[in-house]
């Protein structure tokens, strides 16, 4: 349609974003080779989660799709067991018998078995309302015991008959959603509820009832089939006979327990380089084996500086959440999940892959380029990270990238992202940890690497999802209800806030009660601020709200346009946006749906220094031809 700035065409590019990001993994006999094989989950924001299967010996691998579709496509199949292979699965369980259950997310909780010696599924089922399966045990009865998401429910589930049952939520608090953890100790299977009210349950399994074990407050240290030790957040530790349940001295076990955590200790005291962490499993006395990002090891359990293996294969398609362009015009971008980014040269339409930029799992919202070096913020370990692209890559050894001072324990997510502050310094956005509301300010100095913190500057909410921007003079960002792990607190008020480098927070000014605000945009002197199905315009000179303008859905993406307007996308519209008068017209069409892609919130968009304007849509990278 033709406007006042000519007709702009979207051009695709490439699918430049590629990652590896496992889950979980086990190391198993394979009945159809009779040969030792580590079996990963694979997780693909946007696409079609999948087994790999890799010889331990000679590296082969083959590729095992979980079965229904990937997300862009319907058949039968998919209407029968739903979008089963989209995502990945949290959690893998050996069954013997050379068969592998899984559990599936993120939309659909499915349990479903491989026959390894067939390479076929069999005894596909799910529970409608659990979006994820996060653990399983097996009780004293031989079934199969799972832990979920939403509902914070207890499933068992027959692995020969593939009959699923729902044992009803494990928690008396409305506020937990997770039964995440479960654990098989005697005739009991132990369940830690989180993370609104934290707890731990028991299933009485020949009683076929549910009861709390200990106080609020508690999570499961360790277990034997002898004795159980919770432990607060304060590591104070209680003890429980494992047959009868009842409260006992700790005196009688603080020696076994201090006996196991030598053994912990050594169990993550490999590959721990400054804070990185790795996520590694005891397969017998000496032998350990991890997945540490887009690698693994398989190592004895005293080495000290094991020696990593790319995982074999080409890595597959994924999401793109977040876009940035350096000072020659290249667009890096990170993904949907997992720690990688990637770089995309326009000159040549090439594109590359970094491994891991830190090693505490999640993926990087906030990128920023400051004096030639990519600062970073990052889900979940609340890192901070630089990293220069001129230097040698060495995260390994936490030189380059670099990790530096993170906002544990009270920050998760970076929600907000991040921008260059008016003192040229990489601000970002958080959300608190689980179990938390709540948010935070952070600020790395360019030149020090220096980081401050700033925690719940509007108490108990987070900051909106890219609801944090700037201009020569101040910072603004929304406050927001949303939370990791708890429901929102939908009836609460959340603000603009205008931030002062030096002093904090100058002003807040309420949105409409109710109201969760989302993406933020600054043109000139307006802040736009999206919500549902509208946009609140804020003249910052007259320091109140002028104007509300509606859409037809949900702003999946909102970017300044020329100083003075705002694009917005919309569904499959381009929206043109003139805040000083709310006019709003269509200014160039979608290739896609934004509004129903995976997770539509992962539309990016950014600016090259020669003018020229990016945008992805799911895994895509588009160029607007204007």
């Amino acid at each position: 349609m033709n406007n006042a700035l000519g007709v702009p065409e979207s051009v695709y590019l490439c699918d430049p974003c590629r990652n590896f990001n496992v889950f979980t993994h086990i190391l198993m006999e394979d009945p159809k080779d009779h040969r030792e094989k580590l079996i990963m989950s694979n997780y693909v924001g946007g696409g079609a989660g999948f087994l790999k299967i890799i010889d331990v010996e000679t590296n082969e691998y083959e590729d095992i799709l979980f079965p229904g579709d990937p997300p862009d496509k319907k058949s039968k199949d998919a209407e029968k067991y739903g979008y089963t292979a989209e995502g990945g699965a949290w959690t893998l369980f050996n069954l013997g018998n050379g068969k592998i259950l899984v559990g599936t997310c993120p939309k659909s909780g499915f349990i479903m078995t491989l026959d390894l010696e067939t390479r076929s599924w069999v005894n596909i089922t799910r529970d409608p309302d659990e979006a994820y399966i996060y653990s399983f045990t097996r009780g004293s009865d031989g079934l199969i015991y799972c832990g979920t998401y939403p509902g914070c429910v207890l499933l068992r589930y027959n692995p020969d008959t593939g009959l699923l049952d729902n044992l009803g939520k494990m928690s008396e608090y409305d506020d937990n959603l997770f039964s995440q953890y479960v654990y098989s100790v005697n005739d009991y299977i132990m369940i830690e509820c989180l993370y609104g009210t934290t707890h731990v349950s028991i299933w009485d399994i020949k009683k076929q009832k549910v009861k709390k074990l200990g106080g609020n407050g508690l999570k499961v240290r360790y277990y034997n089939n002898d004795f159980i030790c919770l432990v607060d957040e304060n590591n104070t530790m209680e003890f429980y006979n494992a047959r009868t349940l009842e409260k006992t001295d700790q005196d009688l076990y603080i020696n076994r327990l201090k006996a196991e955590d030598e053994v912990l200790d050594k169990r993550f005291s490999i590959g721990l380089q400054n804070v990185q962490r790795c996520y590694i499993k005891n397969w017998n006395e000496n032998r350990i084996t991890c997945f540490r990002g887009q690698d693994y090891y398989i190592a004895d359990r005293n080495c000290k500086r094991p020696k990593l293996i790319k995982i074999p294969g080409p890595a597959p398609i994924t999401s793109i959440l977040e876009i940035v362009s350096d000072s020659e015009g290249k667009v890096w971008g990170s993904t949907g999940f997992g720690q990688t980014v990637f770089c995309y040269n326009p000159d040549n339409n090439t594109y590359s892959n970094t491994p891991d930029v830190c090693t505490h799992t999640g993926e990087v919202f906030g990128m920023r380029f400051i004096g030639g070096k990519l600062f970073m913020s990052a889900y979940a370990g609340a890192d901070h990270i630089v990293y220069d692209p001129e230097k040698p890559w060495n995260q390994y050894d936490n030189v380059n990238p670099r990790t530096l001072e993170s906002g544990r324990p009270y920050l998760s997510r970076p929600t907000g992202k991040s921008i260059v502050g008016p003192d040229g310094a990489f601000w970002t956005g958080w959300m608190a940890r689980y179990g938390a509301y709540g948010g935070g300010i952070s600020r790395v100095d360019p030149k020090t690497y220096e980081v401050k913190i700033w925690k719940d500057p509007i108490r108990e909410q987070s900051v909106a999802f890219c609801g944090l921007v700037g201009n020569k003079e101040h910072i603004y960002f929304s406050s927001s209800v949303s939370s990791n792990g708890l429901p929102n607190r939908e009836e609460e008020t959340c603000y603009l806030v205008i931030w002062d480098c030096e002093k904090g927070i100058i002003d807040k000014i309420p949105y409409e009660k109710g109201l969760n605000p989302g993406r933020m945009c600054l043109a000139g002197n307006y802040i736009i601020t999206a919500f549902q199905n509208k946009l609140s315009v804020f003249d910052i000179y007259k320091g109140r709200f002028v104007r509300e303008v509606v859409i037809n859905g949900i702003c999946s993406c909102i970017i300044e346009f020329r100083s003075e307007y705002v694009l917005i996308f919309c569904g499959r519209d381009i929206l043109l946006l003139n805040p000083s008068t709310g006019s709003l017209q269509h200014f160039a069409d979608s290739p896609g749906d934004s509004s129903s892609s995976y997770q539509a919130y992962n539309i990016g968009a950014c600016f090259t220094p020669d003018g020229r304007l990016y945008f992805t849509e799911g895994s895509h990278l588009y160029r607007l031809e204007i």
